[in-house]
């Protein structure tokens, strides 16, 4: 197998931590750092700059042990995103991609990283990962074999891991197998029973929790201070007849449009943001995806 070094050129900028940034910081790193190290579970809102707090916690880790680190994120748009992140905010660190990293050299320090589907293929499982490689491809049991021979310990995070941490799913096992020595979960929903459920089946101690407050990020003008929202209000007979998911996807994008038409005609070059947030599931994200482009007509655009 080739082997080759991870050449990625890092251009870090400085970014000064939002207080209650720094306080979680500290914090998360100094429990991860405890012996033995508990699963360390992140909850904060949107906007709160969780990609950018778990970076830097490390970061800080990684200047006191030598720790070969799997970042997982749930939707593929997301990689790109965290690579990015990581390369502007984290000198110390060598982030890659996991398709890529995995046949390079790794050392101490390096960030491989994948959506969580990347890895969770029920046939790798049953061969101990040891059967999806090549003369070119290493395998994720040899990788992880060769990170433990240079005396590596093994990290895992795992973004918005209320949808992919679950003793049941093919990434839950995945996760079990890797059984990392630093494990630092993040979510913006509230306490999940199936993480907790998780944990157990996987033989880890108790977690610790970590959260923020969403008026902290407000205050720091990460986020807006109001939302507004809409209720469908339906009496029985129109409960008959109306898809209501359909109608809210439709409604939703309409408005986008009007939101869009209206920044143009201001001259303000910026495309508004349409989130559509899905039930856990399988099928959910490309079910919703469907139907935008089935019924409101949004183009397609290959990153749903």
């Amino acid at each position: 197998m080739l082997e080759t070094s991870l050449g990625l050129a890092i251009q870090a900028t400085t970014l000064q931590p939002e207080a209650f940034q720094a306080e979680l910081i500290d914090n998360v790193s100094a429990a991860l750092l405890r012996n033995p190290s508990p699963p360390c579970l992140l909850r904060a809102p949107t906007g709160a700059g969780k990609t950018f707090v778990i970076s830097q916690v490390l970061q800080r880790v990684g200047s006191q042990r030598d720790v070969l680190w799997f970042w997982f994120v749930p939707f593929v748009t997301l990689v790109g995103q965290t690579l990015d992140a990581l390369l502007q905010h984290t000198p110390g660190l060598s982030p890659t991609l996991f398709s890529q990293g995995r046949n390079q050299n790794l050392g101490a320090g390096t960030v491989l990283i994948s959506t969580a589907q990347g890895v969770a293929r029920a046939q790798w499982r049953t061969k101990g990962y040891d059967a999806d490689g090549d003369d070119d491809v290493r395998t994720l049991s040899a990788l992880l074999a060769r990170a433990r021979a240079k005396g590596l310990q093994v990290g895992l995070v795992v973004d918005e891991a209320h949808i992919g941490l679950d003793k049941s799913t093919e990434f839950g096992k995945f996760a079990h197998w890797l059984q990392a020595d630093y494990l630092l979960m993040a979510t913006a929903t509230p306490k999940d029973q199936r993480l907790t459920d998780f944990l157990a089946h996987a033989g880890y101690s108790a977690q610790e929790h970590f959260a923020v407050n969403r008026d902290e990020v407000v205050k720091a003008r990460l986020n807006k201070k109001y939302i507004e929202a809409v209720v469908y209000s339906l009496g029985a007979s129109l409960a008959q007849v109306t898809d209501l998911r359909r109608t809210v996807l439709r409604q939703a994008w309409g408005r986008n449009v009007r939101i869009g038409q209206l920044l143009l005609q201001h001259g303000v070059p910026c495309e508004p943001l349409l989130l559509v947030q899905v039930a856990n599931g399988e099928h959910t994200v490309d079910e919703a995806a469907e139907e935008l482009q089935r019924y409101c007509h949004v183009p397609p655009r290959g990153d749903w």
